[in-house]
C-alpha cells in the first residue's frame, strides 16, 4: 500500500507485479514542459509506481510527433532515469559524479556508446552527464531521447536503451532508433523547448511485506 498522496500517486492497495505508471495533465505553469518521477522503488531500485505529468499550457503547442517524444522522455524517468541513481545513503548508481563531466558507469550503455557514429570525436567524454544528473549531456547528444531538450525528432539510442538495461530492465536491444553523434560543429537546432528541471525524487522503498519506507 502506498501512502496516499505519496508522488501526487492516487493511493494504490493491490499487488502489482510489473509497474503501475499514472499520467495526468494539469497546469504546471510556464516553466516546464513536463515532469516524472520514480515514486516508489524496489530493493534494486526498479519502478514499482511511477508518475508524470504533462502541462497544460505546453500541449496544444506540441505536434503528435513532439508530445509522442515527451511522453517517451517522461516515461524514462518514471522508470528511474535520473530519477532513482542515487541510494538513499547518498551513494551513487550507475553515475561517476567526481568526473568532469559527471558520467555514466553502467557498462552497456557505456559499450553501447561505442555503436554510435562520431564517436570518435568525443575522445575522453564518454557518455556524460548534464549537471543535473538526470539527463544525458544536451551538448553531446543533440536531439536524442534523454538530452534535456525537446527538439523537432529527438531519437531513442542505443546509449537509453543500454541504460535501462544496465538499471536492471529487460530491453529488446533492437528498439533503438538510428542515431549518430552531431559534430562538435554542428549549428544547434533553432530554440528547442527544454525539458531539464523534470526530474522529481523517488518517494521510498517498498519492502518484501508491502510496507513502504520512506527515503530522506
Amino acid at each position: 500500500t502506498n501512502t496516499a498522496g505519496a508522488c501526487r500517486a492516487p493511493l494504490l492497495d493491490e499487488t502489482v507485479r510489473g509497474m503501475v505508471l499514472f499520467a495526468r495533465e494539469l497546469d504546471l505553469g510556464t516553466g516546464i514542459v513536463a515532469q516524472a518521477a520514480a515514486c516508489i522503488l524496489r530493493p534494486d531500485g526498479r519502478t514499482v509506481i511511477g508518475f508524470m505529468e504533462v502541462n497544460s499550457r505546453f500541449v496544444q503547442t506540441l505536434t503528435d510527433e513532439q508530445l509522442t517524444d515527451t511522453m517517451i522522455h517522461e516515461m524514462a524517468h518514471a522508470l528511474g532515469f535520473g530519477s532513482s541513481w542515487w541510494r538513499s545513503d547518498g551513494f551513487t548508481r550507475f553515475v561517476d559524479a567526481a568526473s568532469t563531466p559527471v558520467r555514466w558507469t553502467g557498462p552497456v550503455a557505456t559499450a553501447n556508446f561505442g555503436l554510435l557514429r562520431n564517436t570518435a570525436a568525443y575522445t575522453g567524454r564518454l557518455v556524460p552527464i548534464m549537471p543535473d544528473r538526470g539527463h544525458w549531456d544536451g551538448a553531446v547528444f543533440r536531439g536524442e531521447t534523454m538530452e534535456p531538450f525537446l527538439r523537432p525528432q529527438n531519437r531513442l539510442s542505443a546509449i537509453t536503451v543500454g541504460a535501462m538495461a544496465d538499471m536492471g530492465y529487460g530491453v529488446n536491444e533492437r528498439s533503438w532508433e538510428r542515431y549518430a553523434l552531431p559534430g562538435i560543429a554542428a549549428t544547434p537546432s533553432i530554440a528547442p523547448l527544454p525539458l531539464g528541471d523534470d526530474v522529481l525524487p523517488p518517494y521510498g522503498v517498498v519492502a518484501p511485506d508491502g510496507t513502504v519506507r520512506r527515503l530522506p
